[in-house]
């Protein structure tokens, strides 16, 4: 009998193991970490720092490798706060992937 997740911990789980390493697929890991949408139009997405945009929302926190909160869950993208994410991930380091919210375009 196959095992079905709520979508919110489908990608959950697909970021996680995406974390850990392993032999797993990633096109496969990938879609389930985007799978997730909610009613408001949303797409959560798992992105690197380098696919930031100011189109996004955070869907986690953003932790530095040593641990430390950088940025909250629920903040805003802006450009100055994408451009100096982008610095930190090249100074201390930022853990990836990084799941954020998309507002989906309206048809």
């Amino acid at each position: 009998m196959p095992v079905f997740f709520e979508p919110s911990t489908l990608g959950a789980i697909a970021v996680r193991v995406m974390e850990l390493g392993g032999t797993y697929d990633p096109e496969i890991l990938g879609a389930m970490a985007t799978y997730r949408s909610d009613a408001l139009g949303d797409v959560v997405r798992a992105v690197r720092v380098c696919e930031l945009a100011t189109s996004m929302t955070l869907d986690e926190d953003v932790v530095a490798r040593n641990g430390s909160t950088v940025v909250r869950a629920g903040t805003e993208l802006t450009d100055l706060l994408v451009m100096r994410l982008t610095n930190f991930a090249l100074g201390v380091g930022i853990r990836e992937p990084i799941r954020v919210r998309v507002r989906q375009k309206a048809a």
